[in-house]
């Protein structure tokens, strides 16, 4: 659904601080260890398109260790969107093989990467935080 909220990447804490208003230190230290993807959500989003942020201004971002992901971030110049390759109300795929082919006929191009990975993956954490820095996981 197009009112569904959104997830943007970024390829670094620096570039992640140029979109929202603050990083708690205490998120900045979660972000630097975490072994998982982790998704938080600010917030205050800033300088982002007015889709890219929630109806009351939050904005989610991840900061991704993918090597491929990052380069990309940093050739396009700005976050990108992240969703996860399934039709709403569907269990997310767990690796390339189980995107479905309507979701696969619905974009215009599929990167070449990680397509024979049958490593399963999942979601990423997702977490709220309060003005103390103490956070509220949404998906664990």
């Amino acid at each position: 659904p197009a009112d569904k909220p959104i997830i943007l990447l970024v390829d670094s804490i620096d570039t992640l601080k140029q979109y929202v208003e603050r990083v708690h230190p205490r998120v900045e230290t979660l972000l630097t260890y975490h072994q998982r993807p982790l998704t938080i959500v600010y917030p205050k989003g800033r300088n982002l398109a007015p889709n890219a942020v929630g109806k009351d201004g939050s904005v989610a971002i991840r900061v991704t260790s993918d090597g491929f992901c990052r380069e990309l971030i940093r050739s396009f110049g700005k976050p990108i969107v992240s969703t996860s390759a399934n039709v709403s109300d569907e269990p997310p795929p767990t690796h390339f093989g189980e995107i479905s082919s309507e979701i696969i006929r619905g974009v215009d191009y599929v990167c070449k990467y990680r397509q024979h990975d049958t490593e399963e993956g999942g979601p990423s954490v997702v977490a709220t935080y309060d003005n103390r820095g103490h956070l509220d996981f949404i998906r664990s």
